[in-house]
Order: structure tokens, then sequence, then C-alpha cells
């Protein structure tokens, strides 16, 4: 079974956390980013699977990063808190 990444992009540290402890716990592989901005950055540079995107983050929100994620690819799931 290959490892599957996923991105969770949220502002509050102890829901992001939660949420990678929860996924770690789990056996997928998470990485967190605190806004929209490094959200697509972290996307653009690693191989993700998932993307866990808050709605309402400071700069660049969770609506205009999951734009920016969907130029660069159509087939990953995005799932919007």
């Amino acid at each position: 079974m290959r490892n599957i990444n996923i991105l969770v992009a949220e502002d509050e540290a102890p829901i992001r956390e939660g949420l990678i402890d929860a996924l770690e716990g789990e056996g997928y592989g998470a990485i967190g980013a605190s806004d929209g901005e490094s959200a697509v950055r972290l996307f653009r540079q690693k191989k993700i699977d998932l993307v866990i995107l808050d709605i309402m983050m400071p700069g660049v929100n969770g609506y205009d990063a999951c734009k920016q994620i969907r130029s660069i690819s159509e087939e990953v799931p995005i799932i919007m808190l």
C-alpha cells in the first residue's frame, strides 16, 4: 500500500495539529499549513493526495487557495472545512 499524503490548511493551531495527529494515527502522511498561501506553496512542492482546507484563513482564504490548487491539479480531492 502506498503512503497517502494529506495537506491540512487550518489557521488555528490546535485544530490543525489535532487533525494531523488523528490522520497520522491512522497511518496517513500529513503536513500542515497555517494559511492559504502556505498551503498552495506546499501543494506545489510536495506530492499531495488530499487537501483539507479551512475556509476562513488570514490572507489567502480557503476559497482562493482552492482555486489556485485547482489551477495546478483538477484530480486531487479537496475537502472544505
